[in-house]
């Protein structure tokens, strides 16, 4: 995993699949949308 400037990149290699899985989260976005599930009861 790596972190630049605030958005999260992760890397995951599935042998079994022969896939690559690329996952990329902005933070401040990712706090935003916890805050407002949280504070409307959202699971």
């Amino acid at each position: 995993m790596w972190n630049v400037n605030g958005i999260d990149i992760d890397v995951i290699w599935n042998d079994s699949r022969s896939a690559l899985t690329i996952g990329i989260q902005d933070e401040r976005v990712f706090a935003e949308v916890e805050a407002y599930a949280r504070a409307n009861n959202v699971e």
